[in-house]
């Protein structure tokens, strides 16, 4: 299992019928909550309908400045990659990748 940051919002899917969002910070509840995410388990859960919702979602979690991981088979940050390509969604956003278990390296995508 690899670790998080413990006060980031870190999307861990959006690419199928619900995002998911790893987050142990009590503060960003309301935000999560604000978006219409249900906590449950081990996840802040949102189910996706449409492909507009998907983009809309995208759109609002970048302005709440989550984090989208990194990984193979439509993994967050390469579904918003594709989306900010297309130009449906900002351009700047932030990425998370492992380098290992323990460590893990934000990137800010489109910084000046």
């Amino acid at each position: 299992m690899n670790a998080f940051p413990p006060s980031e919002m870190v999307v861990i899917d959006i690419a199928g019928s619900a995002a998911r969002i790893q987050c142990d910070d009590p503060s960003k509840s309301e935000v999560l909550q604000g978006l219409h995410f249900e906590q449950s388990s081990q996840y802040w859960v949102k189910s996706i309908g449409t492909p507009d919702a998907r983009v809309e979602l995208i759109r609002a979690l970048v302005e709440v400045g989550v984090v989208f991981s990194e990984g193979r088979d439509w993994s967050p940050a390469e579904l918003v990659r594709m989306f900010a390509e297309q130009g449906v969604v900002p351009r700047r956003y932030r990425t998370i990748r492992w380098l290992n278990p323990e460590t893990y390296q934000i990137i800010d995508v489109g910084a000046p």
